[in-house]
C-alpha cells in the first residue's frame, strides 16, 4: 500500500539560510541569564518564596509546577541537574541539537538530558517542521513490516554484532555503498562509505572496526554473496568470530541493522539537500547518535560501551556542578584511585634508594642508563632544580632537563669520583714507570740500545700519566 502525498504549508528558512552550529561557553550563557528578565523573576522567587499560583507573575507561570526543583547557581537557574536556557540562546540550542537532521523523539532526548525551559517539546516540533532538510527526505514515509521477532539481549557489550550493506546510492563513486554495523547491546552504531560492498571491502572495514573496539563473539549478516563468501568466512575463522545469517523467511531477525539502515540513509540524504560532504555529514550523524539516548536501553550508546557520558557542544554546566546521579560513583572513583596510588607508591618505595641531591652551581655530567654513552665530552652546570629528582642543566646551546630516576629516564652523575679515579689511575702510571730510576743510574749508559729503549718507553709512561691527570682535571671543570 502506498501512502498518498499530502501537501501542508510550511514555514521554511530564508533560501540560501543555513544555521550556524556553535558551542555555547558558560559566560554567555550566564551573561544572557542574568539579562533575561523572565529568569530573574524566577531567581528571586527560588532564592526567596514562591507566592500562590494565582500571585505569581505571569512570566514565571511556566515554572510553578516545577518550583520544588529549581536551583539557582550564581546567575544560572537550573532545574536538578539541568540548565535553564535563557529565551535568547534557545534556537541556538535548538539547531546544534538537530545538526544531525535526527527525528523528533531522537532530538527532544538530547535537550532534555542537558537543558529544560517550558514548552520544549512544542518547540522542538515546531522546528523539525520548519526544518528544510528534514521537510525534503522521505524518512516519515510509512514502510509495511512483519512483526519484530524479539531477540535476547547479550550479556554486554560488542558481542554479538549486526552487519549489513547498503546502496549503490546516487553520488561519488568512493562513496556509492555503505556498510553499517550495529552491536545488538548498546546500539553503537558504525558506518564505512566504500567503491563496491564486496567481501574485500566488508573485511577492510571489520578489521579496522576490530582493532579500535575488540573482536566480538558472533557476527550476524543477512544472506548476500558478500556475506556468504569464503573470503569473510575465511577471516571471521581467522578471527574467532562466530558468523551466524538470518533466516530467509524471517529478514525481521537483522531488523536492527535494518532499521539503522534507514537513519544512515535519511542522514545521507539530508547531506545531499544540505549541501554537505557525504562522509563529513555522516561523521557528525554517528556522534550524535552515540552520545542519544536509544529508546531501547534507556541510555546512549556511548555509556554503554564508553562507561562515562560524552561531551559535546550542548555541555555548557559550569565545572564545579557535578550530576546528583554520578556523585557517589566520582567519590567512589576517587577513593579507589587514592588507594590504589597508596599500594603502588608503597610497593615502589620498598626497593627505592635515596635520589642524590645537587644544587644551582654543581657541575654534572649526563649519561643514559643501560647504554654506557655519555651526553657531550665535558660536564654540565645545575641551573636550577625542578622537582624532587630533576634537574635543569645550563649548557652552551641549550637547556638538558635530568632526572636522577632508574625508570629509563636520564641520570646525572657528579664528576668528582671520576676525577679521583683519573688522577690516582695517571699517577700510579708515573710512580710505576721508572723515568727516574732510569734517567739517575743509567744516565751514563745510555748509548747502550737496551738501556735506551727503556728509558723511551719509561718516559712514554710518564708522558701518558700526566696527560691523564691533566684531561681529568680539565673535564671536570
Amino acid at each position: 500500500m502506498t501512502r498518498q502525498a499530502c501537501y501542508t504549508a510550511q514555514l521554511l528558512p530564508a533560501e540560501g539560510a543555513t544555521p550556524v552550529e556553535a558551542a555555547i561557553s558558560e559566560e554567555e550563557l550566564s551573561d544572557a541569564s542574568a539579562a533575561d528578565e523572565c529568569l530573574s523573576v524566577v531567581r528571586g522567587y527560588v532564592s526567596g518564596q514562591w507566592p500562590r499560583q494565582r500571585d505569581v507573575d505571569p512570566r514565571a507561570a511556566g515554572f510553578f509546577q516545577v518550583r520544588d526543583e529549581l536551583s539557582v547557581h550564581g546567575q544560572l537557574l537550573l532545574r536538578g541537574d539541568r540548565l535553564v536556557v535563557p529565551a535568547a540562546l534557545r534556537e541556538r540550542v535548538l539547531t546544534n541539537a538537530h545538526a544531525g537532521h535526527q527525528g523528533v523523539v531522537r532530538t527532544k532526548q538530547r535537550l532534555r538530558e542537558r537543558f529544560w525551559w517550558p514548552r520544549l517539546d512544542r518547540q522542538v516540533r515546531d522546528l523539525l517542521k520548519s526544518c528544510e532538510v528534514c521537510s525534503q527526505h522521505d524518512g516519515h514515509v510509512r514502510r509495511e513490516r512483519p512483526p519484530l521477532q524479539p531477540i535476547p539481549l547479550p550479556d554486554g557489550p560488542w558481542q554479538r554484532l549486526m552487519v549489513d550493506v547498503i546502496g549503490p546510492m546516487r553520488g561519488p563513486s568512493s562513496e556509492r555503498y555503505g556498510i553499517v554495523l550495529v552491536d545488538m547491546y548498546s546500539r553503537w552504531p558504525e558506518v564505512a562509505l566504500c567503491q563496491d560492498a564486496t567481501a574485500d571491502s566488508i573485511c577492510q572495514f571489520l578489521e579496522t572496526v576490530f582493532a579500535r573496539e575488540g573482536v566480538p563473539l558472533e557476527l550476524l549478516s543477512d544472506n548476500g554473496p558478500a556475506f556468504r563468501s569464503g573470503r569473510l568466512a575465511e577471516f571471521l575463522g581467522r578471527m574467532g568470530v562466530k558468523q551466524t545469517f538470518s533466516s530467509p523467511y524471517s529478514p525481521q531477525t537483522n531488523g536492527m541493522v535494518e532499521r539503522l539502515n534507514r537513519t544512515v540513509k535519511e542522514a545521507i540524504q539530508s547531506a545531499r539537500l544540505a549541501r554537505e560532504p557525504r562522509s563529513t555529514f555522516v561523521r557528525k550523524f554517528l556522534g550524535e547518535y552515540r552520545v542519544t539516548v536509544h529508546p531501547a536501553t534507556g541510555v546512549s550508546p556511548f555509556v554503554l560501551m564508553r562507561g562515562r557520558e560524552a561531551r559535546t557542544i550542548l555541555d555548557v554546566t559550569p565545572s564545579d556542578v557535578t550530576p546528583s546521579g554520578r556523585a557517589a560513583e566520582d567519590r567512589a572513583v576517587r577513593q579507589h584511585h587514592q588507594s590504589y596510588q597508596e599500594t603502588y607508591r608503597a610497593r615502589y618505595d620498598r626497593t627505592a634508594t635515596a635520589a642524590p641531591r645537587w644544587e644551582a652551581g654543581d657541575r654534572v655530567r649526563v649519561r643514559k642508563p643501560g647504554t654506557g654513552r655519555v651526553e657531550g665530552q665535558r660536564s654540565v652546570q645545575v641551573s636550577r632544580r625542578t622537582g624532587p629528582v630533576s634537574y635543569r642543566l645550563a649548557t652552551a646551546n641549550r637547556i638538558v632537563i635530568g632526572d636522577c630516576s632508574s625508570s629509563g629516564s636520564w641520570k646525572l652523575v657528579p664528576m668528582a669520583a671520576k676525577m679521583i679515579i683519573g688522577t690516582l689511575l695517571g699517577l700510579l702510571i708515573v710512580a710505576t714507570s721508572g723515568v727516574l730510576p732510569v734517567v739517575v743510574s743509567r744516565y751514563r749508559h745510555l748509548r747502550s740500545a737496551t738501556n735506551y729503549h727503556l728509558c723511551v718507553m719509561s718516559i712514554a709512561d710518564c708522558v701518558v700519566g700526566l696527560i691523564m691527570v691533566v684531561y681529568s682535571w680539565l673535564n671536570t671543570f
